[in-house]
């Protein structure tokens, strides 16, 4: 177990003390934030052998986990209690589902972040194969599958990957991909609540594949792979505009701003800002090599930006702030010299950053930049958030405790 002295984790040598007693699977825990945070639970898949990779709280301050199984490659959801206990558990049942933060493959990479729709729904993205992947839709209340769709059904399909989801406000699924059938190319779907039933289609562009999207009140906006075009579709996949901005390769990221305008990355590490009617408001450069790539973006209270780059080729990169009124980077930290990678970064109400990177977790002062503290849990962390009550939720892989 880890220790603690009247609430608060004591570590020794800055790792978590009471990291070498026992054996555990895949861990959750959450933290209270202060001068030092306090652990306030755990949730620990035992006896299933897994790595926790995604967590999202939902509308009602409880939380899905989702795990992948060593076992025998099945996707795990493990849906808890505001308090941490279980509520309920389900295992997809299709056999190589995993699920992957970015998996590194053409035609790029894929972040298979959960959504929670407006009903308290789970929809999630799980890979299967080089050819096929799923995506499928938990039902809360009921605790079943509601309904799942993998690519290789298509009807004369040559192969299908997804690789985002998005939720319109009534709960329509939306997702970037590519998928070939005769004649045609696809770029994303658009599919029913109730039923996964196909509603419209993207075609796609010069065979270039969707990777990812965003979906407002109005518009479906998606990514292409290669150079090819940032796309502004209605809800009903027809075509409202085409742009060519100056991207790398093809986007990684889109989120919006409180305004409604979009932040997007690209594959290497550029950061643009455009409004609706993508007219450019600045765009980024960070300095890079053709190894790097931006990992996870987050927007504080003043719609700034957070932006984690990774580096491939050396296995580190760096941290920074971006001011959204004109993309100046406000300040910048060397993930080198806080344990390499940041995988995920999250931000308080208080607008300072948390952020994990191989085994290690971080708060760091968002008006400086300066390492407030940091926990080291002696194995891979994957994924940090802030829930609606202010406290942080770490996912870990299986590993010592």
């Amino acid at each position: 177990m880890i220790f603690t002295e009247n609430g608060a984790i004591v570590t020794e040598g800055g790792k978590i003390k009471g990291c070498c007693c026992e054996e555990v699977e895949a861990t959750v825990f959450k933290f209270s934030d202060g001068v030092t945070p306090t652990e306030l639970w755990r949730y620990n898949t035992l006896g299933y052998s897994a790595y926790t990779r995604q967590i999202i709280e939902d509308n009602n301050g409880r939380y899905a986990v989702l795990s992948n199984s060593s076992d025998n490659g099945s996707t795990h959801v493990a849906w808890l209690n505001s308090d941490g206990t279980l509520k309920f558990s389900y295992t997809y049942p299709k056999a190589g589902c995993r699920l992957e933060d970015v998996y590194a493959s053409d035609p790029g990479y894929f972040r298979f972040r959960p959504i929670i729709d407006s009903d308290n729904n789970l929809v999630f993205l799980t890979y299967v194969t080089d050819d096929d992947s799923v995506v499928a839709k938990i039902d809360y209340t009921g605790e079943t599958l509601l309904w799942d769709m993998s690519g290789l059904p298509i009807s004369a399909l040559w192969y299908a990957l997804m690789s985002d989801v998005a939720v319109d406000p009534s709960g329509n699924v939306y997702l970037a991909m590519k998928y070939r059938r005769a004649g045609s190319d696809k770029a994303g779907i658009k599919m029913q609540s109730s039923d996964g039933a196909v509603l419209a289609e993207l075609s796609s562009h010069s065979m270039l594949a969707g990777l990812n999207l965003a979906v407002d009140a109005t518009s479906w906006w998606s990514g292409f792979t290669g150079d090819g075009p940032f796309c502004r579709y209605n809800h009903s996949g027809v075509l409202q505009s085409a742009h060519s901005p100056p991207f790398y390769g093809w986007t990684t990221l889109i989120k919006f701003d409180s305004s409604g305008d979009l932040v997007i990355s690209d594959c290497v590490s550029n950061l643009y800002k455009y409004n609706t009617s993508m007219v450019s408001q600045w765009n980024t450069s960070f300095s890079h090599t053709v190894t790097q790539e931006i990992w996870d973006t987050a927007l504080d209270s003043n719609d700034d930006v957070i932006v984690a780059v990774k580096d491939d080729g050396s296995y580190d990169g760096n941290l920074h702030k971006v001011l959204n009124s004109d993309g100046s980077v406000v300040w910048t930290v060397s993930t080198s010299d806080i344990n390499h990678r940041i995988k995920s970064v999250a931000v308080d109400d208080d607008d300072d950053v948390f952020a994990v990177g191989s085994t290690k977790l971080y708060k760091i002062d968002g008006t400086d930049g300066s390492l407030i503290w940091s926990l080291d849990f002696g194995f891979n962390v994957y994924r940090v958030i802030i829930d609606s009550s202010g406290d942080i939720l770490v996912c870990t892989a299986r590993g010592i405790l």
